[in-house]
């Protein structure tokens, strides 16, 4: 008589160890089969809610089959019930509320207020159920064409804003999502009590790569009130935006939340800030520019330190952007800020590595490329593109050799191991139960690899001189 393995022995190192079974292929048509009989009933007894769900997860199993137009026609199907139009996909847009003139101060002209239509004609569930469906269709569907591909981005962003309608304070303008805290969601209700309705997991992964597909079709909002793009950098106003902007600490929300990586990401963006706006200065920053700065002391037993710069001393010195600074001055200054924000964040993530690059993890090596592809900005807008060359050639490297894109094959029981290995697999292991983890495997994707790729080419044109011949 057979005996259960004996998982007390298990390392639990592959995903075959942690997975259930897959759907054996021989019954896979009886379940797809009786998917569709339950949607006819559904249909027939006028359950639209239970229709859209089994639509829904009726997509997601064929995704798994490998049916992606069967799964693409259940989806759209599913949308169409949620919002009662007939292709939804195509025809969304003809929704929404023109805003008045006094609540659209900071909307583009002819802005649509989306959110309130969407929340008030299909409610809490149909918002939440058709934001997952949007972005599905987006990311297992539309994987070739990038304007239907965005399209659906959009409308799942504006359904998932739906939702933040519910919270209390519920914002109105645009900006006002980046500048305010949630509160209590959906007062009243568990939204995630049920799983098949509305599986947490499923919901952050699909509103994680919306905002990263928006990110990098660089569908952003302009949230800074005090910076007027219309006017020149060097005006009063905008002198005194980037001096706060410069000398500002990390935000109070950040630092109470204590998650290193939420303030890894606010260092970048605010890094590439200050790269971008550098690059608009169409000037050669100074090699040493004489920069000013103020002394301040810090009150310790103040818990908001957002006006002073990241300092664990008592006295710090903070930048004052002087009347007299040219232009050139003011990108040098630019770039040195970046660069030390990105030097010192890379220097300390390889501190902690403790191993080569190529075995280090995926959160630090998110880090260190996305460093490593500001440095290489930087050394752009210095006028050395050779350097900005070696900066990407050893990026695309390190990408090639790292273990992350290695395939795991499962060991032999039998074989010793070291402690020193031991140790590092089990520190390995322990990322695909990280949340962080596995958010920043979503970062190396074909994006990514373009980017490197488009900054390679960039800097070995920026070494010859001359203008290119045009047949």
């Amino acid at each position: 008589m057979s005996t259960p393995p004996d998982l007390s022995q298990e390392n639990f190192r592959i995903f075959s160890s942690v997975e259930k079974t897959k759907l054996p292929s021989s019954q896979l048509g009886l379940v797809i089969s009786s998917f569709y009989q339950t949607i006819d009933v559904l249909q027939a007894s006028n359950q639209r809610s239970l229709k859209v769900q089994t639509l829904h997860s009726l997509g997601s199993l064929l995704i798994f089959a490998d049916k992606k137009r069967a799964a693409f026609k259940c989806w759209s199907q599913a949308l169409d019930d949620i919002f009662r139009k007939p292709d939804v996909l195509h025809n969304w847009k003809e929704f929404g509320n023109s805003l008045p003139s006094a609540t659209s101060s900071s909307s583009p002209p002819g802005f649509k207020d989306y959110s309130e239509e969407f929340l008030s004609k299909f409610g809490i569930w149909g918002c939440l159920q058709g934001a997952v469906i949007s972005a599905k269709i987006a990311q297992f569907i539309k994987t070739t064409n990038v304007k239907e591909r965005i399209n659906c981005c959009i409308l799942s962003a504006l359904l998932f804003q739906s939702l933040l309608r519910t919270t209390l304070p519920h914002p109105k303008a645009e900006r006002s999502y980046a500048q305010y805290e949630i509160t209590q969601l959906l007062p009243g209700i568990e939204l995630f009590s049920d799983k098949f309705r509305a599986d947490i997991c499923i919901v952050v992964a699909s509103l994680y790569y919306v905002i990263r597909e928006l990110h990098y079709a660089k569908y952003n909002l302009i949230i800074t009130q005090s910076f007027d793009s219309g006017k020149p950098l060097t005006s009063k106003d905008n002198m005194q935006a980037l001096e706060e902007l410069v000398n500002r600490g990390l935000p109070s929300v950040l630092v109470n939340l204590g998650s290193q990586h939420l303030l890894n990401k606010f260092n970048f963006v605010k890094s590439h800030f200050f790269i971008s706006l550098a690059a608009t200065v169409n000037c050669i920053p100074d090699n040493s520019p004489k920069i000013v700065y103020y002394p301040v002391i810090i009150d310790k037993s103040k818990p908001n330190t957002q006006n002073a710069k990241d300092n664990e001393n008592s006295h710090a010195q903070l930048l004052r952007f002087r009347d007299d600074y040219t232009l050139n001055t003011i990108k040098s200054i630019l770039l040195m800020e970046a660069e030390d924000k990105i030097n010192s964040l890379l220097s300390e993530t390889e501190r902690q590595c403790n191993r080569p690059l190529y075995l280090s993890s995926v959160a630090d090596l998110e880090i260190m490329v996305e460093a490593r592809l500001h440095l290489a900005a930087i050394a752009l807008q210095r006028f050395r593109p050779a350097y900005s060359t070696a900066i990407i050639y050893c990026t695309l490297k390190l990408l090639q050799d790292s273990k992350v894109f290695k395939k795991r094959l499962p060991e032999e029981p039998c074989s010793p191991t070291s402690p020193e290995t031991s140790t590092t697999e089990n520190k390995d292991d322990g990322e695909f139960l990280d949340p962080v983890s596995l958010n920043c495997r979503e970062y190396f994707n074909i994006h990514l690899w373009l980017r490197c790729r488009l900054m390679l080419v960039t800097s070995f044109v920026a070494q010859i001189r001359g203008i290119g011949i045009m047949k």
